[in-house]
């Protein structure tokens, strides 16, 4: 099987040297969340 990946250097500050992070919390009940508890099982 021929698979197209494309693999490229980050042309950013990598997150641990930023100076902010911008996280988004959600809830027990929120469909992410879920989700990520169903596939982390």
């Amino acid at each position: 099987m021929n698979r197209n990946i494309v693999v490229e250097r980050l042309k950013q500050t990598p997150l641990e040297e930023d100076k902010l992070e911008i996280v988004e919390r959600k809830g027990l009940g929120h469909p992410d969340y879920i989700c990520d508890a169903i596939l982390d099982s």
